[in-house]
């Protein structure tokens, strides 16, 4: 068994700053409102996150913040934006929270859909 001859193939160049992969890649998954989905969506387990030690430290022991959430078709949420942190310091806080809670799946019409939710968070310092 033989080889065929291979030819030489230049290399392609690419211009990395001229490229911008949002337009090449550019989808839309609807996202629906939570007051029309089925039924609002719970959340169903979440981690601990670390409250502020400086906002102990000024006796303030409860913040009940605001942020625009979306939740996947798999229940994961998501920051859209942080409406009301209260506190610069909670901001971190409330992206940690995000990141680990985990919703009751949006569904409309019994399908799963993607869900767009402004939503409050508690934080109570607990010893």
């Amino acid at each position: 068994m033989g080889l065929t001859s291979l030819q030489k193939v230049e290399k392609p160049e690419f211009d990395f700053e001229k490229m911008d992969l949002r337009d090449a890649m550019n989808f839309d998954i609807p996202t629906m409102d939570v007051k029309n989905l089925d039924s609002i969506p719970k959340a169903i387990s979440y981690k601990s996150v670390k409250y502020p030690r400086d906002l102990v430290n000024r006796g303030i022991k409860r913040v009940d913040t605001r942020v625009e959430i979306i939740i996947d078709q798999r229940g994961k949420a998501y920051v859209k934006k942080i409406v009301d942190p209260v506190y610069p310091e909670m901001v971190p806080v409330i992206r940690d929270w995000v990141a680990g809670v985990k919703f009751s799946v949006p569904r409309k019409n019994g399908k799963p859909v993607q869900a767009i939710y402004l939503y409050t968070i508690q934080f109570i310092y607990r010893v």
